[in-house]
């Protein structure tokens, strides 16, 4: 009998011991999930790592505010879109050749809602070297305010650019498609072919499209 006792106890502290756990767990993601739903700040571990980084690259700053680098990483790390932006900024002021600065500062005037901002730092970008990322947000952008041409001409640019990206001649070819020009568009997807046979990266979309417009 009282082994029977001491065997309920024990069950009972060990379905208290597990209740506390589970409602620590709860709380935890809780306070989590509210600090998300509140600030650009997503949930987890990771998150806070990163703002512990942003906080040492701030601290950083104070005493070596040239430091160009550690002005674009706490722009790469910090979840404040406004201190993004700023930094950024900042990086291109030092360095408007700065690898990558206007893409990221279009892209990120494009998240805060501000697309002729965007645009032209895009745009820059294009000067220095395209990448397929923004050339694709500048293309949303242009096709989304009825600039079809606009958006050919800003692949073609970059096929000029970069002629060993077969990606910017069949986007090209796309968009052609889509005005109707069936001519230029398989040009374009010729092009696309010949470039990623010659830099070894198979384009077989572009081989589909082209067989299509037969």
């Amino acid at each position: 009998m009282i082994f029977s006792t001491d065997k309920n106890a024990t069950r009972r502290m060990i379905r208290l011991i597990t209740g506390l756990a589970l409602l620590a767990l709860i709380v935890y993601i809780a306070q989590d999930l509210f600090t998300w739903a509140y600030s650009d700040v997503p949930p987890g571990h990771y998150a806070r790592k990163r703002m512990a980084m942003a906080a040492k690259l701030r601290d950083k700053l104070k005493d070596h505010p040239e430091d160009i680098k550690a002005h674009f990483d706490l722009a790469e790390l910090t979840y404040n879109r406004s201190e993004e932006l700023s930094e950024y900024r900042i990086v291109a002021a030092l360095n408007s050749k700065y690898p990558h600065v206007h893409e990221r500062i279009g892209d990120c005037l494009l998240n805060m809602k501000r697309p002729e901002e965007a645009m032209a730092e895009y745009n820059k970008m294009m000067i220095d070297g395209p990448s397929l990322e923004s050339c694709a947000s500048m293309r949303n952008e242009y096709t989304r305010t009825g600039k079809t041409q606009e958006a050919i001409n800003m692949y073609l640019a970059a096929e000029r650019k970069d002629p060993d990206t077969p990606e910017y001649p069949y986007e090209a070819g796309l968009l052609l498609v889509h005005d109707g020009r069936k001519n230029e568009a398989r040009a374009a997807f010729k092009r696309a072919i010949l470039t990623a046979n010659r830099v070894g990266k198979p384009q077989p979309e572009a081989q589909s499209w082209l067989d299509g417009l037969k």
